[in-house]
């Protein structure tokens, strides 16, 4: 799950910042309906969305939102995704950052605030989720596409 070696205060600090700063959360939907996880009891949040949420939008909406955006920045740990998406778009920018590990999350943050891109797709596990919601505060459009990020990947 991505989450070896961090504290589970530092754990729980960097998901209530996920929380408290996006507009609709989507853990994992396991975590909200199996007691055996129990996430609920843990945030208050009035736009709690299934995570599958990002799987369910159509290539027209997708397209749209990139069209609206322009520039996309892809946040995640397999380059040749990145690359993908970079071929398939004829009139905007893909950039990417790389992100392997919860530790380099802070880093992505700074390296992404500096990205020019409006639209930033990202995956990065539990101990990352802060990141989408530290990038919208700066104006830009985050969404964690977590597993679906190929999903994502512009028709040819």
């Amino acid at each position: 799950m991505g989450v070896d070696g961090i504290s589970y205060g530092e754990l729980k600090r960097r998901m209530q910042v996920a929380v408290d700063l996006t507009d609709y959360y989507a853990p994992s939907i396991t975590g909200l309906v199996n007691p055996k996880f129990d996430l609920m009891q843990f945030f208050n949040h009035s736009r709690l969305v299934d995570n599958f949420f990002v799987n369910a939008w159509t290539t027209e909406q997708k397209m749209q939102l990139i069209d609206e955006c322009h520039d996309v920045l892809i946040i995640h740990s397999n380059t040749a995704i990145a690359d993908e998406f970079q071929k398939r778009l004829t009139r905007f920018r893909a950039s990417f950052i790389k992100l392997t590990s919860w530790q380099q999350a802070d880093d992505v943050v700074e390296e992404g605030k500096k990205s020019s891109a409006r639209l930033v797709l990202f995956s990065g596990g539990p101990a990352a989720k802060f990141i989408g919601p530290l990038l919208a505060v700066d104006g830009k459009i985050a969404i964690d596409v977590g597993n679906a990020m190929d999903f994502w990947i512009p028709p040819r």
